[in-house]
């Protein structure tokens, strides 16, 4: 059960319903610890601290991260190192932790060397969010946000995160003057939320989902702001 409340968790997050995200994982940690599968409760961990990122609630965010680094590490489970310490990197380079570079580089090492490429591509858009708004290194933003780019066209992304990653994308090229290519990326954008959100059924849950993926296409495209853009919580809902 605590495999299904962890998805769930993962549809609501890219259905624009953090609330209920955050319910499903937790439950999905609670249930992971219950019967002792700890692979599932680092993945859990670092999927609710991903979540608590999202809507900026810092101080959780790096407790659960932290522990599911503890976690992974403890059962040398290389995927699980993979998702906390890319999660982790985010949170610590927004507090300007000196540690956030080694431990996002150590990310996106692990990610490469097992496959996992979707995890590969959000640090590589996050590296070049990174280069372009904190270093002002426009070469090495483009260079990042390509690689970003070409992982998600091969091997998919959660919406959410396929927002961030060719929303950083666009950013990239229309601030090096390659606006047409940017414009390009954002229609294709709002023409992949456009499909998903034809796949819900429930009127209220198709508005919310078109809401949230406008919002953080709005947030991502701009250089304002901190290094991952956050969500809002409408709705006090729990599982």
């Amino acid at each position: 059960f605590g495999t299904a409340y962890l998805l769930r968790a993962r549809i609501y997050r890219s259905s624009g319903e953090p609330g209920r995200a955050l319910a499903s994982a937790a439950r999905a940690v609670r249930l992971a610890r219950e019967a002792g599968e700890r692979r599932l409760e680092a993945e859990a961990l670092a999927r609710l601290g991903q979540l608590h990122l999202d809507v900026d609630r810092m101080v959780e965010a790096e407790a659960q991260l932290r522990e599911s680094l503890r976690v992974a590490e403890e059962i040398e489970d290389r995927r699980g190192q993979a998702l906390a310490r890319t999660f982790l990197g985010i949170l610590l380079w927004e507090n300007s932790d000196p540690s956030a570079a080694a431990m996002l580089e150590r990310a996106a090492a692990l990610s490469g060397e097992m496959g996992l490429n979707r995890i590969t591509a959000l640090v590589s858009g996050v590296r070049a969010r990174i280069a372009l708004l904190q270093a002002h290194d426009h070469a090495a933003a483009l260079a990042w946000s390509a690689a970003a780019e070409d992982l998600v066209r091969r091997f998919g992304a959660e919406l959410a995160d396929r927002i961030v990653i060719l929303g950083t994308r666009a950013l990239v090229l229309e601030t090096s003057g390659l606006v047409d290519e940017a414009r390009a990326i954002e229609r294709d954008l709002l023409d992949r939320l456009q499909r998903e959100n034809t796949r819900v059924r429930s009127p209220l849950r198709r508005l919310r989902q078109s809401r949230a993926g406008q919002r953080l296409l709005r947030a991502v495209s701009s250089a304002d702001g901190p290094l991952y853009p956050r969500v809002r919580i409408e709705t006090s809902a729990s599982e």
